[in-house]
């Protein structure tokens, strides 16, 4: 069951605040013509690390360039010295330490439902990774039908370690 758009917006504003507000705006940027549709991920200072608000732009774009007949096909990049480092962990660890632990699992939940439709896309999308990429970011684009790297990609995996430190926070 999807939630309501009141759910969506109450979500969005916690995540916000946890996030440290005000670095929402153009977090994900729409480039091209009719044909090409190009998705920059903009948020460069916090190494394109996806924010919740990213996360449902993402999703809305694509869904909205999959359904027009005219784009042919779509590319994604980013701006900065990194493709993305995955998921705001920094944000999730705000609002854990609130209390609010439900809304990190819509954002995750949100995350694994984009990279479906990455994985099923109708159309050709191409990834253009350069830089650090890392956990969500590389969920994100390994889905993608084509991927293209340069020299300076860094495919990096911390999994344990993220645990590991949240776990410390969380309960010491």
């Amino acid at each position: 069951m999807e939630p309501s758009a009141t759910t969506n917006a109450c979500v969005v504003e916690v995540l916000h605040m946890a996030s440290g507000g005000n670095d929402n705006d153009n977090q994900v940027l729409v480039e091209g013509n009719s044909r090409v549709k190009v998705v920059v991920l903009n948020r460069p200072q916090k190494y394109n690390a996806l924010s919740y608000q990213m996360v449902l732009l993402l999703t809305k774009e694509l869904k909205d360039f999959e359904t027009k007949p005219g784009v042919n096909f779509v590319i994604v990049k980013a701006i900065g010295k990194t493709f993305c480092v995955g998921g705001d962990v920094v944000a999730f660890i705000r609002y854990l330490t609130i209390g609010d632990w439900t809304s990190g699992i819509q954002v995750y939940r949100r995350q694994l439902m984009l990279n479906y439709l990455i994985a099923k896309y109708n159309k050709p999308q191409v990834f253009l990774i350069n830089g650090a990429i890392m956990g969500g970011g590389a969920g994100l684009s390994m889905n993608a039908r084509y991927k293209i790297v340069t020299e300076n990609t860094v495919l990096l995996y911390i999994y344990i370690t993220s645990t590991e430190y949240i776990a410390h926070i969380c309960y010491h």
